[in-house]
């Protein structure tokens, strides 16, 4: 029986709206922020410790209309592990997912977003036992099966995914790279 070890931290962070696209823990995402708040919120992460929460704004008829009822409940905090002013003024971030995070609440600071959120970790000591590595195994074997439908994906993809030995990374990588739909990756 494998042994699990859980962290659970209560956070306050500045929050990155995502607009059409959805961060996973581990995995490395590159995006442009057009809007001011989080162009703030990603300042003030910079000059703190670099960490912020994505939270992804669900599609509504007038996309220009911030509703911050809109703002999923499950995000991913990340670090900020690069971030570049473009010519058009806004900013590209390079951030990598450490992990999910359930918000809690949503406040107004200064001239952007922070959220309440309780992050917890579970760890393995060794990757499920057993019962891990067969669901690593079906996973890959469900992810060979994908790839032959979707021409655009490399085969380096499943050569990557063969060399992940974690089942909660295989999940959050197979899922970054092969779903499609936003409903999808949230799910």
């Amino acid at each position: 029986m494998p042994n699990y070890i859980e962290k659970v931290e209560q956070l306050t962070l500045p929050v990155i709206v995502l607009r059409g696209s959805v961060a996973v823990p581990s995995i490395t995402l590159s995006f442009e922020i057009t809007d001011s708040a989080s162009s703030a919120a990603a300042q003030a992460a910079s000059e703190t410790n670099s960490f912020v929460l994505l939270a992804v704004e669900l599609p509504a008829e007038d996309e220009n209309a911030f509703n911050i009822d809109r703002l999923y409940k499950v995000g991913t905090i990340a670090k900020i592990k690069q971030s570049v002013k473009t010519p058009e003024g806004n900013t590209r971030l390079i951030v990598e997912g450490y992990s999910r995070a359930t918000v809690t609440a949503y406040h107004d600071f200064a001239n952007y977003l922070v959220a309440d959120a309780i992050c917890k970790t579970v760890t393995m000591d060794d990757n499920g036992g057993m019962r891990g590595e067969a669901f690593i195994r079906e996973a890959n074997l469900a992810l060979e099966k994908i790839v032959k439908f979707m021409p655009s994906l490399s085969a380096d993809l499943v050569l990557a995914a063969k060399a992940i030995k974690n089942p909660g990374l295989l999940a959050d990588f197979i899922a970054a790279h092969i779903l499609v739909q936003l409903e999808d990756k949230l799910a």
